[in-house]
């Protein structure tokens, strides 16, 4: 027969192991498992760091080129690149669409483009505008604002960038709930 003592420590016992069992086990919450990534973490800020990749054999479509009063126009759009990002919403598929002018008298050069990244869960949509002196060790710089869609829908994101001498094009940024300067 049990004791009172007994009784009470052996409910605690199985009380304890099926709490245990319970919190362990896969919870629905919102269609999603325990565990998940929840709106709240998937809208959380970041700083992110990275650089763009593409293949040896990248190509670009519909390039085109004009000179206008003393300096060489170029437009054409690059599908090849992937962003390869510290924080995997801003990793994926890079598109661009770049015109650009060229002073080949100043060795430099000025460029704006509409970007997209996109990957399995949304995509990030804006613009950049970048310069270069072909002359210097970080030849180009450029600045990207870009707003998010998909499961990444109510983030912005400012990342700057800079080529490194071997032809490497580093990031680093931050990713933040809200809309872009100066609408914040």
């Amino acid at each position: 027969m049990l004791s009172p003592a007994k009784l009470v420590t052996t409910g605690a016992i199985v009380f304890a192991i099926g709490g245990a069992m319970y919190i362990a086990q896969p919870l629905e919450q919102e269609g999603r498992a325990l565990g998940a990534v929840t709106d709240e973490e998937s809208m959380r800020p970041a700083l992110v760091t990275g650089f763009l990749s593409w293949p040896d054999d990248a190509q670009v479509e519909g390039y085109e080129e004009t000179m206008q009063d003393g300096f060489r126009r170029e437009h054409w759009v690059d599908t090849s690149n992937t962003a390869e990002m510290s924080d995997p919403r801003f990793s994926g598929a890079l598109t661009i669409e770049m015109t650009g002018e060229r002073f080949d008298d100043l060795g430099t050069d000025i460029g704006w483009a509409a970007v997209r990244i996109e990957n399995d869960a949304g995509f990030w949509e804006g613009t950049s505008v970048s310069t270069s002196d072909r002359t210097a060790e970080t030849r180009e710089v450029a600045y990207y604002a870009l707003v998010g869609g998909g499961a990444y829908e109510g983030l912005s994101a400012v990342v700057f960038q800079t080529e490194a001498p071997d032809d490497e094009w580093l990031w680093s940024g931050i990713i933040f709930p809200g809309d872009l300067p100066p609408d914040r």
